[in-house]
């Protein structure tokens, strides 16, 4: 937890602060690994914007939308929409197709 310690020890955390109103930043360590990192499985709501990410994975692995959709678990107008219209994707099904896309090392 040492990296967290060191972040937490910043004498001010006030991330925005008016007269009735002060917001401060705080890390939670329950969401940690016992090495004081993230551990972005415990975060149930991360959500990560594709920038172009997902399309050259999929040419990479030489795929259609199809396939990839199937190899995410989600219906291929989903795959469409993260792909295409800046939707963002929930991290436990950016975690699927990667554990899946391991045994298609290319």
């Amino acid at each position: 937890m040492k990296k967290i310690d060191e972040i937490n020890a910043f004498k001010d955390k006030v991330i925005y602060e008016k007269t009735v109103f002060r917001l401060v930043s705080e890390i939670n360590t329950i969401n940690l690994t016992n090495e004081g990192f993230f551990d972005f499985t415990k975060l149930p709501n991360l959500r990560i914007l594709d920038n172009g990410f997902l399309k050259q994975l999929r040419i990479h692995y030489n795929k259609s939308q199809r396939e990839m959709a199937g190899l995410a678990e989600v219906p291929y107008s989903t795959w469409l929409g993260w792909e295409y219209r800046n939707k963002t994707i929930p991290f436990d099904k950016l975690n699927i197709l990667s554990k899946k896309l391991v045994a298609f090392r290319v």
